[in-house]
């Protein structure tokens, strides 16, 4: 062989350039993969068992929608990826010392869904152990196998989120168990969220468009908080969510309600 340099040889050698230039070729969203090497920017490699076989690449973050359109519309124009059960993560360490046995929704800390895209975050909110927590139950009840942490510590991540992203706007719904008066204003209060509040007066009647994001931003009235409980809305001043909002109910043959990775009953939540 030599020195000899053979046209096979160049054609190998030609071929780990070009490798080495380009990389290897990443798989796209929905493609199989092994890490989340695999996987194209701003994906990630996720393994959805057990209706999924495998590892899937899936996106890490959602589009902010100011950035394929400005904030100049109203609020009722945009769509926002929103989070089912957010504060039910896997690994979330019990606050109660009773081991937790309830479902678990989400992989990300609240802090990480909404840095990863999240503008809404649906809340599950209980009295519990005189206080307000976050609870995955039933029956309008919260144990200590049940309960996730209390909304206080959840609260807080939000004002942080606020604070830190001053042109951003964050709502939250709350399925909401809380009888104690003012229950959950105190826990507003004591969390520095008022101040970002968004009052029932200025949200809009029988179908009319929602402030402009612009204005919105501006006022500083970027968080809106919707309840299930109809009371509220005259007692504490939280914006009955039936009053604003349409339910449309759609199909997917994903996977089943309670699981990590999507819903077998999907909803859109619109504002009127």
């Amino acid at each position: 062989m030599g020195g000899t340099f053979t046209a096979a040889a160049a054609a190998a050698a030609l071929v780990l350039v070009m490798a080495g230039l380009f990389g290897a070729a990443t798989a796209n969203i929905g493609d199989k993969c092994s890490t989340s090497a695999d996987c194209g920017a701003g994906q990630w490699c996720f393994d959805c068992e057990p209706e999924l076989a495998g590892s899937h690449c899936v996106r890490s973050a959602a589009t902010n929608p100011f950035q394929l359109v400005n904030n100049s519309l109203p609020f009722n124009k945009y769509a926002y990826l929103t989070t089912h059960n957010s504060f039910a993560i896997v690994g979330e360490p019990s606050h109660t010392g009773i081991p937790r046995i309830t479902f678990d929704n989400q992989e990300d800390t609240v802090t990480d869904q909404l840095n990863n895209g999240v503008r809404a975050l649906m809340l599950d909110t209980y009295d519990f152990k005189g206080d307000v927590w976050l609870c995955h139950s039933s029956g309008g009840k919260c144990n200590d196998f049940t309960a996730f942490e209390p909304a206080l510590d959840t609260f807080k991540e939000i004002e942080a989120f606020l604070s830190a992203n001053p042109s951003e706007i964050v709502t939250l719904i709350l399925e909401d168990y809380v009888n104690a008066p003012n229950g959950l204003t105190n826990v507003f209060n004591a969390s520095g969220l008022q101040k970002y509040w968004f009052p029932v007066s200025k949200m809009p009647q029988n179908g009319q468009d929602w402030p402009l994001v612009s204005d919105m931003v501006t006022s500083n009235q970027r968080l809106l908080v919707f309840t299930s409980a109809r009371s509220k809305q005259v007692t504490e001043g939280i914006a009955y969510q039936w009053n604003f909002m349409v339910e449309n109910n759609c199909e997917t043959l994903l996977l089943s309600h309670e699981t990590l990775c999507c819903s077998s009953s999907l909803s859109q939540v619109s504002l009127l």
